[in-house]
């Protein structure tokens, strides 16, 4: 083998030495062995691999309600950047606040580029609570000796545990505040627990009067 006069037709794919082929990188030759009048020719593939993922920029993204997509950048395993249209990238997790996963798997243009199929990796991305918006009205109500009424309305966007206090924040309770007896009340509440939006917190003052 190593008398022959050997060659490769793509040296940034695979190199030939007296009959010792090395891989450079993923792709396809043909290495030609020569004797004489005669000569051989031997197909190669060189197949690589995903080595890695990460991300294009450093984008933060909040939660919205829909789906989040940042944009990766696949490493192969050589080292070498791999064109986007070698791959196909989907989400998991990519909706609700905390840590989604963006995908990248080999696609058939990048197995016929050389890499090899199955070939996948990802890159996981942070999704931020959002700050809920927060409607609080205090209520301004005639006296009724019949009953208790509501203090107020609030409304909120946020999915967390929304808590009131009529002491200054002493003692909380789910329950909607109410009163009956006439004077001004400061109605102080909290949200807390969100899965998707960060805790907030605020105030509204109600009014019973005379009528």
């Amino acid at each position: 083998r190593e008398n022959g006069e050997w060659s490769s037709d793509n040296e940034e794919v695979a190199t030939v030495d007296k009959g010792t082929i090395t891989a450079v990188k993923a792709g396809k030759a043909d290495i030609t062995v020569r004797y004489g009048s005669r000569q051989k020719i031997y197909h190669v593939a060189v197949y690589s691999t995903f080595g890695s993922a990460e991300l294009n920029d450093e984008t933060v993204y909040t939660y919205s309600g829909e789906g989040k997509e940042a944009t990766i950048k696949v490493i192969g395993a050589s080292g070498e950047t791999v064109s986007a249209e070698y791959y196909d990238v989907a989400y998991e997790n990519n909706v609700n606040a905390g840590m989604a996963t963006a995908i990248a798997t080999v696609n058939e243009a990048g197995i016929q580029a050389g890499y090899k199929s199955g070939s996948r990796v990802s890159a996981t991305f942070a999704i931020e609570k959002a700050d809920p918006t927060v409607t609080a009205t205090g209520a301004s109500l005639s006296y009724n000796a019949e009953s208790e009424q509501v203090l107020g309305t609030l409304e909120t966007t946020s999915d967390g545990t929304v808590e009131y206090s009529l002491d200054g924040g002493m003692t909380w309770s789910e329950n909607v505040p109410t009163a009956k007896e006439i004077g001004e009340y400061s109605v102080n509440y909290r949200i807390t627990d969100g899965a998707n939006y960060k805790d907030t917190a605020g105030s509204y003052t109600a009014e019973i009067t005379a009528g």
